[in-house]
């Protein structure tokens, strides 16, 4: 080591930070706003109560009134051995008083009395809780200035700057004994680390978990040399002319006491340089500095980022250049995803081994958790590549290789007793098993359980998929000679039970499960292999899956990588054993056998045979009445079967039964109500194996007598038990049968949602026929059935209630593709005079249906005619939205919408006018989906003759203005198209200015706290740094908001009518909205962006012409 350096060791100190020209933003030259913001985090415990500074910074800002600020909340955080609470203090201050602030501050001079000496304004409560906070003189370091690139260009080893687009210079106040912000009473508490960085992260956008953690007890100096203090960008960086030129260009504002300026431009290639140039800068107006580089095409093609280094000539030294700033950006030259096909929502399972564990407050947990696994119907796609550089994907297809043949290691888990946790032990496992197992949806998974049982049986059954395999290893029994254990010998029985019982669903993934000697397993494993035979992770569990968390806590250790590969090849080691193992060498290899197979289980035999019926003793009587022939009387099984074929009734699997007069015949014997189920079974049979169930029987309508035993047979049915609990059940959701009309037609159900193309599994054919035949020549008394039978669906349905479904979702196909094909009038007026909910929606659908065919609008809604004036509205307003956009229906449209005005009153109330436009939202109940046909039809009209208000109107559609620019939390993206919001925000401005005085004044109280919330958002320091989402969110309502106001505007003034409240509201808008520059708003690409711009751009063009 050079003895000289070794020996002159300088220290940093506050004055050097000060003192240094590249932060002089904050401390030098004409007064200008900064802001200082400090995290205190408060830990109270006993009686005493700590204050920390866990980090603070100090940036430019655009506002200075020398006062602090702070959010008044009084309410801490319990944690395990203590309450803690963080306050972020807001000091808004010019920089002439900084450098004093933070001297005192650093020579152990508390807040309190730096701000008396300052003059510094304070709340009646912020010398109580925050005056006392200092900081110890002996215990700080100055950390000197350091060159930081914007957060954007994800530096993965390194702190960033703050913010996405700007580098920063950065240096800091460091407090040397950081780790004692974790302690408590001395001791390191983990919950209240987790608590602090969960807060800052959150508070600051940075990553206090990973690169940031260094920034833990700093006050940190920022300055943004490419940043305003407005946050508005001072630098691009752009290709140009066909990827051809990188262009740069630079506004040198921020850094006056520079000349001149040299840009480096580097291009990087999977991390490495593979292009560099250095150019001075050119200067144009107002100190803007453009240079443009020629890219050659190699280099283009390949192209993975961009850094930009600004360097400034030094005025002290002619022959030095300083870096100003660093900035880098990345380009997506590929994008890699996969996508699981979401489809049949999946029912929750009935599990008392978790169920009973649990408590009430965690139902929707374990009714989440208790859905089957229906496997990984997903997809993997590539956009874009490698062509141009193939050794990056070469040495990219090396890294998962080598991380399995030399992998990092993974976390552990740790579950308390379900008891004392109150069943989050046992839930949470639960909750991992089922995310490992979705993980691995196509690998293969090993389980080593001593004791295995159906308790772990029923978990992995529940989430296993087609293409995944698993294998378990358990204990089998004890052999004869050695000690008995009749607990062990019980379990391996029950669980070979289970396997059989379960066989219909084991069959379709892929399960083996091997026992081996009793004593040879003991600890419990879990392990996933890959694709290509190497473990991807293994976890060892501290007690077996039916104990978990029962007796004792459960731990789940990672098995450490590099012993991974050595559980695998014993796990390998036990599978040849097995497969070398032979009948013959049973007696010579006791320890190791196959308990269960899923491949090797005789499947149940679910073939469909027709003419088992014909087994049946009345068969021949049924059939002798029905082909008229008396020598089948009596027959059954064999005799009969020959019998049919000689008098050519069967043919292959079907029977030949032509004529409808044979089952007629069948029906007006009149059967008693006795004997009629029995006979009733056969005869079903018969009708789906033949072609008579195609037949139409008018006849039928005056067999009374026959269509009430059919009804008692369908009645007696849903009492029926369905026993094959193996089969996969598909019905209706039982909660449509329960839902009141008014929410099925805001619904996105349409009716072809209801069809079912064939009978539901769980009913017999003699069931479906006595269905279809009800619904065409009795349809009163089988929707009835349907009203009477909808209320006993319970909220949570078992097997119990699976033929009521069953029959009901059935009852609701048969009318739903009656409907699509030839509506009835009849069927139809019974449909609608149903007092089921969903019986009255497949009304109204067959009540459109028939205009739609008939298009005598008129003569059909008199169906409509037994309706109070509410319900017609409702109804009227449903079909006028279903035909509104389609240009096929446009007389139907306007005959219905003269039909709805027929029904309303004279002069409209608040309240009537509200029913009627929410009667015509449809399914997605929004306004702007109304547009432009609703107003402009309807309302525009009613207004314009006075039989509505206006003030009326304008608070409906305030309120829609109000919930679309209202917290985003409620949906999950704010959307604007000009044709949609655009049209309907147009709308409501036109709506406020011919509104009353009173009424603009409410719209402006309305808007207003909406545009202070953003405001507020905008105006933080740093705000797009600490959640970009949210400030971004801020922008678009404030452009949103500007946007309504200048269109409120130009109403007014094309009425010669002004309004100063309203362009107070405007004025402040757009100082919030054009935060971001016009340019950005109408750059290509940004979508709803543009659209905003667009829209705001028209409004000023009208209001332009207007002056």
């Amino acid at each position: 080591m050079n003895k000289a350096f070794k020996d002159n060791k300088v220290s940093t100190t506050l004055k050097d930070l000060i003192g240094d020209t590249r932060l002089a933003r904050l401390f030098y030259g004409d007064p200008r706003p900064c802001a200082v913001q400090l995290w205190i985090l408060q830990v109270h415990s006993t009686e005493t109560t700590k204050n920390r500074i866990i980090y603070g910074r100090v940036v430019p800002y655009s506002h200075s009134n020398n006062s602090w600020s702070f959010s008044n909340n009084d309410k801490f955080t319990n944690l395990e051995h203590c309450r803690a609470k963080i306050t972020r203090l807001n000091l808004y201050i010019g920089s002439n008083l900084l450098s004093d602030f933070l001297e005192m501050l650093c020579d152990g001079v508390n807040i309190s009395t730096i701000s008396d000496t300052l003059g510094l304004e304070r709340k009646n409560k912020f010398d109580e809780k925050f005056g006392t906070i200092f900081l110890d003189p002996k215990k700080l370091v100055y950390k000197p200035v350091i060159y930081l690139l914007n957060k954007d260009a994800f530096e993965l080893h390194s702190t960033t700057s703050p913010h996405g687009a700007a580098g920063a210079i950065s240096a800091s106040i460091t407090q040397v004994d950081k780790s004692s912000l974790f302690q408590d009473n001395h001791n390191y508490r983990s919950d209240l680390t987790k608590f602090i960085v969960e807060h800052l992260n959150f508070d600051t956008g940075l990553n206090f978990e990973d690169n940031d953690k260094v920034r833990f007890g700093d006050i940190e100096f920022l300055v943004f040399p490419t940043l305003d203090e407005k946050e508005k960008n001072l630098l691009e960086v752009v290709w140009g002319d066909e990827r051809r030129k990188l262009s740069v260009k630079f506004d040198a504002k921020n850094l006056p006491n520079y000349p001149d300026f040299l840009f480096n431009i580097k291009i990087y290639n999977s991390g490495q340089i593979i292009y560099s140039r250095i150019a001075n800068a050119k200067q144009y107006d107002n100190r803007i500095y453009m240079r443009e580089f020629d890219i050659d095409r190699t280099v283009r093609s390949i192209a993975d980022s961009t850094e930009l280094e600004i360097y400034g000539f030094n005025v002290e030294d002619s022959e030095e250049n300083i870096l100003c700033c660093r900035w880098r950006t990345g380009y997506i030259r590929e994008i890699n995803f996969q996508a699981n096909v979401v489809g049949g929502n999946s029912s929750s399972v009935k599990f008392d081994w978790l169920e009973n564990t649990v408590k009430e407050k965690q139902s929707s947990r374990v009714k989440a958790v208790l859905t089957k696994n229906t496997g990984n119907h997903g997809f993997a796609s590539q956009v874009g590549g490698r062509e141009a550089d193939p050794w990056v994907a070469v040495n990219r297809e090396l890294s998962p290789i080598f991380n399995k043949l030399h992998p990092k290691k993974s976390d552990a888990r740790f579950f308390e007793r379900y008891g004392p946790s109150d069943g989050e032990g046992r839930l949470q496992f639960v909750e991992w098993f089922k995310a490992l197992f979705s993980k691995y949806n196509d690998s293969q998974i090993i389980i080593f359980d001593p004791y295995f049982d159906s308790a772990g049986l029923s978990l992995l059954s529940l989430y296993a998929a087609p293409k995944c395999s698993y294998i378990v290893f358990t204990s089998l029994p004890k052999q004869k000679g050695d000690e008995e254990n009749p607990t062990n010998r019980n379990r391996v029985d029950d669980l070979v039970t289970a396997c059989e019982n379960n066989k219909r669903t084991l069959s379709k993934i892929n399960l083996r499960i091997i026992g081996l000697k009793d004593g040879k397993l003991h600890d419990r494993y879990i392990l996933i292999i890959g694709s290509d035979g190497l473990p991807i992770v293994g976890f060892n569990l501290s007690n077996s899956l039916q104990k978990v968390a029962e007796n004792y806590p459960l731990l789940i250790t990672p098995i450490p990588s590099d012993t991974l590969l050595e559980v695998e090849k014993y796990k390998s080691g036990l599978l040849k054993d097995l497969e070398a193992k032979t009948s013959d060498s049973e007696e010579n290899n006791p320890g190791l056998s196959k308990l269960y197979v899923s491949s090797e289980a005789p499947g149940k035999n679910v073939r469909y045979e027709p003419l088992k019926i014909l087994n049946n003793e009345l068969a021949g009587d049924i059939l002798s009445i029905w082909a008229n022939e008396p020598s089948l009387t009596g027959l059954y099984g064999a005799p009969l079967k020959d019998k049919l074929i000689s008098l050519e009734l069967l043919e292959g699997d079907s029977l030949n039964l032509i004529d409808p007069q044979g089952f007629l015949a069948w029906v007006k014997k009149k059967v008693s109500s006795e004997d009629f189920m029995d006979q009733w079974e056969v005869v079903g049979e018969f009708l789906a194996n033949s072609r008579a169930g195609d037949t139409d029987f008018q006849e039928i309508l005056s067999e009374t007598s026959f269509l009430q035993n059919l009804m008692g047979y369908l009645t007696k049915s849903i009492q029926r038990t369905h026993k094959d609990l193996d089969t996969d059940i598909t019905v209706l959701e039982p909660h449509l049968f329960q839902r009141p009309i008014e929410k099925l037609l805001c619904s996105s159900y349409q009716l072809h949602h209801m069809c079912h193309m064939t009978k539901y599994t769980a009913l017999t054919w003699s069931e479906y026929f006595a269905i279809k035949l009800l619904w065409s020549y009795d349809p009163k008394s089988l929707l009835e059935l349907v009203a009477e039978e909808s209320p006993k669906i319970p909220k949570e349905p078992d097997h119990a209630d699976i033929i009521r479904l069953s029959l009901l979702s059935q009852i609701v196909s048969e009318i739903s593709l009656s409907i699509e094909l030839l509506p009835n009038y009849s069927r139809t007026c019974t449909l609608l005079n149903s007092c089921n909910g969903l019986i009255r929606w497949m009304g109204l659908y067959a009540l459109e249906q028939m205009i739609d065919q008939t298009k005598d609008v008129t003569s059909e809604l008199g169906l409509l005619s037994r309706f109070d004036r509410t319900e017609k509205v409702r109804y009227l307003g449903w079909l006028v939205n279903r035909s509104a956009n389609d240009e096929r229906k446009r007389d139907q449209y306007e005959k219905l919408l003269v039909a709805l005005k027929s029904e309303l009153p004279e002069q409209l109330s608040g309240s009537d006018l509200r029913h009627v436009i929410d009667s015509m939202r449809g399914h997605m109940r929004q306004l702007p989906w109304t547009e432009p046909w609703l107003f402009r039809d309807l309302v525009l009209p009613l207004l314009q003759s006075e039989q509505a208000d206006t003030d009326d109107a304008c608070k409906i559609w305030i309120e829609e203005i109000v919930s679309l620019i209202g917290p985003a939390e409620s949906r999950n993206s704010r959307l604007f198209q000009l044709s949609r919001e655009g049209q309907m925000t147009n709308t409501c401005a036109f709506i406020v200015a011919h509104s009353t005085p009173e009424q603009q004044r409410q719209v402006i109280e309305l808007i207003r706290p909406i545009l202070n919330k953003q405001k507020r958002v905008l105006q933080q320091p740093l705000a797009s740094t600490s959640n970009w989402s949210c400030w971004n969110d801020a922008l678009v309502v404030s452009m949103w908001i500007l946007a309504f106001t200048r269109w409120c505007q130009y109403y007014l003034t094309e009425m010669k009518q002004a309004n100063v409240e309203l362009d107070n509201l405007s004025g402040e808008a757009s100082a919030l909205a054009m935060l971001r520059p016009m340019e950005e708003w109408e750059s290509e690409g940004t979508g709803k962006d543009r659209d905003l711009a667009s829209f705001l751009s028209q409004a000023e063009d009208l209001l332009s012409q207007s002056e």
